[in-house]
């Protein structure tokens, strides 16, 4: 049988005929008229050329060839952007066997600029990687192969002009003796741990070669330097037992009881994190110790929480409500006088608030605000309390159940002297929430906006204090359907205002309310705030609840998202077209902020000539700051954006296609 070897050529045909191509990404587009594969053995090809009509060279999608860089072989083949599985277009020399249409041998993989990206090494009679080679900006970041039933893992810190060992990891016995060695940013060996499985039930630790755990099961014991005891375990008859910390000359320090039957064995072993900073490295000792005592803590707050006895109050107010007693406990120590305590019961109801939401929230919410006043003579408890309170209330969800949110509100209302008081006192965190909650449970009473008048008004509180006043009183009157009242009173106020972040807030809200027949200056203020957004950004942060989960420029954009079609593609087209003189500090964010509209899987049509111009302006910024690739690396991958700039210029193209 003759053996095909030697380039093979495929040419399409304008007659109707079968083709040997059928399925391929040359069969599929009308561009890609000849194929060339060379052929190095039976069923095994090593290059791979594609051709227009013209005879001009094209990728196997039909995409002009780049320049070749020098450091690419002939032979290797250009791939293009694939978004479907984030591969950037990359340079490509492989060996495929087209009968199993796998890798043989090494792949090698390069960007388009010529440095490798990886490189691998597949096993010739089962197609299994058995090498891999990884690289970022041509510099070594992880490697692994195998020697002699060894198998070998290396990652690397990786800086501008090198990469240096970082760690290094050493699997023998088919992968039941590992051993780690773990490296500082110079390369210099911080230590060495090494874990070995001698059967299913033994297993050891080694630390700088020095033995620091061994278990065989009923014998669980961690060990000094010295071959003494450090820690181990007496079991009792029952499957329960304790645990004994010891000093180095053998006397127990702690005892602790373990009365969980199928026991974490390994409770005390250090994680990665345990060891310490580079700068600070933690020895095993050391930490088999920390985690031992902070047990021992552990279980010493356990056992206080399980003698607390619920106050009567607590359960009567559980019992109106038709709470679940699963949080009895938890509230039980919320309430106690020893911080520890309530810190453990406050994380317990925090992690059952991010399950079950919006029915627990506003549950959750009544209980605080039927317990607070008994507490109102305990500062400590009182302050736990109400900060809890406003954290819940701040919720975005809570409003969701309209009867319940109806009872939280009436349970704040004999609260709000607390909160009027609060709001106006000398802590801005704590007056900030205050103004929160008299937005709930005040917001038709008059003293609620004149407070928060007197807040916006008094020129000796900070900006953000002054700001979040502003944004409350805006809501206030969204809430209670005054948008003309709001529009006569912040419209003049915009114009004397001279805080930047106040004078944002007054122009979000007036150009919310009048949208299309919006002030070009209050416009204006948010496209400047746009393209020199730096100044306020921190202070914005702290405006939540009101601005969601929304950085600045986001939420601006947000705002003029709801503006028409014709408007917002007007005014995102004027930020696009100031990019070029904007400082190279605040493109990341505003390029974050454009593409959150322009790139996002719900990007509107009309949107499309705007979406080109802003690949090219990124394609731009790329090209004249490359290091700005490396530090927004994860925004390109969630946006699909290729980072190299021709690419992005291709990106751009096609968008007209």
């Amino acid at each position: 049988m003759q053996k095909l070897l030697g380039t093979i050529r495929f040419i399409k045909s304008d007659q109707e005929s079968w083709e040997l191509l059928s399925g391929s990404y040359a069969a599929k587009n009308d561009i890609v008229w000849r194929a060339e594969f060379d052929f190095i053995e039976e069923g095994i090809y090593n290059a791979q050329r594609y051709y227009d009509r013209q005879g001009l060279p094209v990728s196997a999608r039909g995409t002009k060839l780049p320049k070749r860089p020098a450091s690419v072989p002939e032979r290797a083949y250009y791939e293009d952007q694939n978004n479907s599985f984030h591969v950037d277009a990359h340079w490509q020399m492989s060996e495929i066997d087209i009968r199993t249409n796998k890798y043989t041998g090494y792949i090698v993989m390069w960007d388009r600029d010529g440095d490798l990206l990886s490189k691998y090494k597949y096993d010739t009679s089962n197609r299994i990687r058995e090498e891999e080679y990884e690289y970022e900006y041509g510099k070594i970041r992880y490697a692994k192969w195998s020697e002699d039933g060894v198998r070998y893992e290396s990652f690397y810190h990786r800086f501008k002009d090198k990469s240096i060992i970082h760690r290094k990891i050493v699997h023998r016995n088919e992968g039941n003796d590992s051993e780690q060695t773990i490296f500082d940013k110079t390369g210099q060996q911080l230590y060495v741990v090494r874990d070995e499985m001698v059967t299913g039930l033994h297993r050891r630790r080694y630390y700088n070669n020095i033995l620091v755990y061994e278990k065989e099961d009923p014998r669980i014991s961690y060990f000094y330097p010295n071959g003494t005891i450090l820690v181990d375990y007496s079991p009792n008859s029952d499957g329960t037992g304790n645990w004994q910390l010891y000093d180095e000359q053998g006397q127990v320090v702690l005892k602790m009881p373990e009365n969980y039957k199928h026991k974490p064995w390994e409770v005390f072993m250090p994680g990665w994190k345990d060891y310490g900073k580079e700068e600070t490295p933690i020895t095993a000792w050391d930490a088999i110790t920390a985690n031992f005592r902070k047990k021992y803590n552990e279980v010493l707050i356990e056992n206080k929480i399980a003698a607390l006895e619920t106050p009567a109050k607590l359960q009567a107010e559980f019992d109106k409500i038709d709470m679940d007693n699963t949080l009895l406990t938890a509230f039980t120590g919320l309430l106690s006088k020893e911080e520890e305590v309530a810190n453990v019961c406050s994380r317990r109801i925090w992690s059952q608030l991010e399950y079950e939401e919006t029915l627990l929230e506003v549950k959750v919410g009544i209980i605080l605000a039927r317990m607070l006043p008994y507490y109102l003579k305990e500062s400590v408890i009182r302050q736990r309390l109400y900060k809890f309170l406003c954290s819940v209330v701040a919720l975005p969800n809570i409003k969701g159940l309209h009867d319940l949110y109806a009872e939280l509100q009436a349970s704040l209302e004999p609260l709000l002297p607390l909160f009027f008081e609060q709001a106006g006192g000398p802590d801005d965190e704590i007056a900030r929430q205050a103004q929160y909650v008299l937005l709930i449970a005040g917001n038709e009473h008059p003293a609620t906006s004149t407070l928060l008048l007197q807040e916006w008004n008094n020129t000796t509180h900070t900006r953000v204090r002054r700001s979040y006043a502003v944004f409350a009183l805006g809501a206030m009157y969204a809430f209670n359907g005054e948008t003309e009242k709001m529009i006569t009173r912040f419209s003049p106020a915009f114009n004397t205002e001279t805080d930047a972040l106040v004078r944002l807030i007054l122009a979000v809200y007036l150009v919310v309310a009048t949208k299309e027949e919006a002030d070009e200056r209050w416009l204006a203020t948010l496209l400047t705030t746009l393209v020199n957004a730096s100044a306020l950004r921190n202070d914005f942060d702290n405006m939540k609840p009101f601005r969601g989960e929304s950085f600045l420029e986001e939420y601006i954009l947000a705002v003029l998202h709801d503006l028409t079609p014709e408007v917002l593609a007007q005014h995102i087209a004027s930020i696009i077209a100031q990019l070029p003189a904007i400082s190279g500090s605040e493109h990341a964010p505003l390029f974050e902020a454009i593409c959150a509209i322009l790139l996002s899987g719900d990007a509107l049509p009309y949107m499309e000539p705007l979406t080109k111009k802003v690949l090219l302006a990124i394609a731009d910024m790329v090209e004249k700051n490359p290091g700005f690739v490396d530090k927004e690396e994860n925004w390109f991958k969630s946006y699909c954006i290729p980072t190299h700039a021709d690419h992005i210029r291709d990106l751009a193209a096609s968008k007209d296609k």
